[in-house]
Parts: C-alpha cells; structure tokens; sequence
C-alpha cells in the first residue's frame, strides 16, 4: 500500500532536549506561522530573511515549507534550496529542504519529472541522515522514500526498515510511527494500528502532529486501496481524537463520497471546512463532486470554480475538478 503522500507531512526539524522534541523551524515565531497554516507570510519572512542572510539553513526550509503543495512557489525554493547545499553540503536542513521540494516536483509534475528527480531525492534525504543521524525529519521523510520510490531509483521496504530501526533510542515515540507506516505499506493493518495507538505523546505536540498525520495518510491509503470500511474507521478514531482539526472529519467525508453516500459526504465536509487544517485540504474540489453526485449541477460548479481560486492544491486534484466542470457544462 502506498503512503498518500510522499514527504512534507514528515518534515520538521532538529530534535532537541531530554524528550527529543521536535518542531518544524529552529524559528519560534516561523514555526507558529507554520502551525496556523499562515503560509503567506512565512514565506514573506523567510525571503526577507534570506535577502539578508543569504544560505541560513532555517529560513531555506521555511521557504519550502510555505510553498507546501504549490508547484510554482517550490520551484522557485527549489533554487534557494540548492544554493544552500552548494554551501554547505553537509547542512541536515539544507538537504532536507532541497529533497522535499524535488519530491514536490515529481508530485506535481511529468513521469520525465520523476525519472529526473527520483535518485536524487533519495540522496538528499539519505545525505541529511548521515551528516546528522539524530535529524528525525529526514530520517521521516528517508524512510518516506523508500516506501514510495521504485527499486530502480533507490526504493525499497527494506531499507526502510533499515532506517526506522537506527531511529535513536531517544526518539522512541517518534519510531513506532514510522513503523506503523512500514507496517502500512505491507499490507498489515493491525499493526500499524497497533503501532499508532500504542504513542504516547505527552505533552509533545509536535509528536501529536506527526501522529495525526501519519493516521491521516494511512486511512486516505486504505480508502484508495478500497478498504473504505477499514478507513472509515481509522478517520472517525482521528476525529475523535482531534476534534478540533479538519483531516479525520474530511476524510470521513471522502469514504461517504466513495460510498455515493452524497449527503452524508457534504455534512462531513462541511464540517471540516470550519476547523483547523481545512485550507490545506481539497474540500471545495469532494463538495463540488458531493453536489454533482446528487445531480446539483449549478452548486457544483460553484465550489469547484472556488476551488481552482484556491492557492497550493496539488495538480491531481486541480486536474480533477477541471474536467468535472468540463463533464458539468
């Protein structure tokens, strides 16, 4: 079973103290932007910063990070991003940045795009690990790229295995989530919920993040996968546990879209639309099919025309809600 995505969502940065937590940025006012989902203006900071501070490792990965899922921002990152490696090759955050915005390249682009970054990201990822084996985020998204990439580019579920299993023992909490990610991609179920259910984690809310994510990206898989009663499950478990957070409630309305179970989808995503992390999701592109499926052509076309407005949507989906306005007339 493949992840549904390949490495924002595992990004962060270095792990620091006794508890090994872990943020995004080193940048506390950055990282708060980051957690609000403030994009924009991370992005406006980290350039202004960068226009003084040429090559700062910190305000590289910001940039990547504010340019999220837009193609167009994380090419231009991309540019800063190498800048960084060229100067300090063994900068962790650096490598990191530049492996994430190749793989959001890949995302977005060609199979030509993919056959030109594949390696590449690998190494960049395999390169942060090295120069910094306590680095959680590129250990997260190395271990990311050996689940989703091809043997010929450098892929492989053994060696992801091999990567969670050198997680350090300090970051204990951190590796039963990348196992659980293992445990998903071979297919086993119940143990990767076994794996996810089992983290405790405390006080780290930058562990509960990771942790919703990860049980996000499991339950979206097995949907994909066609197992929707089992990710039924798992979104109505995470939006339980996250009540306040769109991703559980989002993806209970994806499974009732699946189901053709249009009105049920539309109350969930509803829903979703008003709680935290509902502008990084595609919820106006499952209303506009919601609507569509219950013959309302006039209120699909509204969403999905509000939909293609909205800023940092993957390609798949952009593409999706054009040729369903296309199919609409």
């Amino acid at each position: 079973m493949k992840l549904h995505r390949m490495s924002w969502c595992l990004l962060g940065a270095l792990a620091t103290g006794a508890h090994a937590q872990v943020t995004e940025l080193a940048h506390p006012q950055w990282q708060a932007l980051y957690e609000a989902d403030q994009l924009a203006q991370l992005q406006r900071q980290a350039r202004t910063h960068l226009a003084a501070h040429r090559h700062d490792p910190d305000a590289v990965l910001a940039l990547a990070l504010a340019a999220e899922a837009d193609a167009d921002q994380g090419e231009v990152a991309l540019t800063q991003a190498r800048s960084c490696v060229d100067q300090q090759p063994q900068g962790a955050p650096c490598q990191l940045a530049l492996g994430m915005l190749m793989s959001q390249q890949v995302a977005n682009g060609s199979p030509l795009t993919a056959v030109r970054y594949g390696a590449a990201i690998g190494q960049a990822f395999a390169q942060a690990v090295q120069a910094q084996p306590a680095y959680l985020p590129a250990r997260a998204a190395l271990v990311a790229f050996y689940l989703n990439a091809p043997r010929i580019v450098g892929g492989g579920a053994d060696k992801a295995r091999a990567a969670a299993a050198a997680t350090p023992p300090e970051q204990a909490q951190y590796a039963k989530i990348l196992r659980g990610q293992i445990a998903a991609h071979d297919d086993q179920f119940d143990q990767a919920l076994k794996e996810f259910r089992s983290v405790n984690a405390g006080d780290d809310a930058h562990l509960a993040r990771r942790l919703r994510l990860a049980r996000m990206d499991f339950g979206l898989a097995l949907m994909e996968d066609g197992q929707g009663e089992r990710a039924r499950a798992v979104f109505a478990e995470l939006s339980k546990d996250f009540p306040d957070r769109a991703e559980g409630f989002y993806g209970l309305g994806r499974c009732a879209l699946q189901a053709k179970q249009f009105d049920a989808a539309i109350a969930q995503l509803d829903q979703a639309g008003n709680l935290a992390g509902a502008p990084t999701l595609p919820i106006d592109q499952r209303l506009g099919e919601a609507y569509a499926g219950k013959g309302d052509k006039h209120k699909a076309r509204q969403l999905l025309e509000r939909f293609l407005k909205q800023p940092g949507m993957l390609k798949g989906n952009v593409d999706g809600a054009r040729k369903l306005l296309d199919e609409l007339g």
